[in-house]
């Protein structure tokens, strides 16, 4: 993990102890004849701090709070770049999928201080799986915990390495590698 990163006591324990929809554009995809698997050919950002450094799946695995500010004041205009941030927007970071335990139904729960700071989140299981609340709660969402500050992130980050990547960053092939794959996502 990055230097910056706090390893912080409260949110470590969080992730541990808790265990308008667009269309999808297949044209971003490339398929492989071999063995018909679609993975999405990801580009470099052109503009910004990461221009020609980091493609966005990089950038969500180290620093989401750049990409989700740059998504809302409409940063990615023109170019591949623009349809890849929509698909990674409306069809990746607000609909990744909760990692099964058995065969029971779990929720994502966002946890927080007192102070309401995002210390971190987990899956839990979901008692009333009818109850439209939890609804919103079936699938992990990146925009759900209304983070504002840079501590906040690397919390998130913790538990999304934790449960995703096997307690560990990502390499750049195994962030592509993850945000390329439609059975990541639910409704991709």
């Amino acid at each position: 993990m990055k230097k910056h990163l706090h390893s912080d006591t409260q949110s470590r324990n969080a992730c541990k102890t808790l265990h308008g929809k667009a269309k999808f554009d297949k044209s971003q995809y490339r398929f492989d004849d071999d063995d018909d698997l679609a993975r999405f050919d990801w580009s470099l950002m052109p503009f910004g701090k990461y221009k020609g450094q980091k493609t966005l799946p990089e950038i969500i695995c180290s620093d989401p709070g750049y990409f989700l500010y740059a998504f809302e004041k409409n940063f990615f205009q023109y170019g591949k770049i623009a349809g890849q941030a929509k698909v990674m927007y409306h069809h990746r970071i607000r609909c990744i999928k909760i990692p099964k335990k058995g065969r029971e139904t779990r929720i994502v729960r966002y946890v927080y201080s007192q102070k309401s700071r995002f210390i971190g989140f987990g899956f839990e299981r979901n008692h009333d799986r009818y109850s439209k609340k939890n609804l919103d709660r079936s699938r992990l969402d990146f925009t759900a915990p209304h983070i504002r500050h840079p501590q906040e992130w690397d919390n998130f980050l913790r538990c999304f390495f934790e449960y995703y990547f096997v307690d560990k960053e990502p390499t750049k092939e195994e962030a592509e590698s993850f945000f390329s794959d439609p059975s990541n996502f639910i409704d991709p």
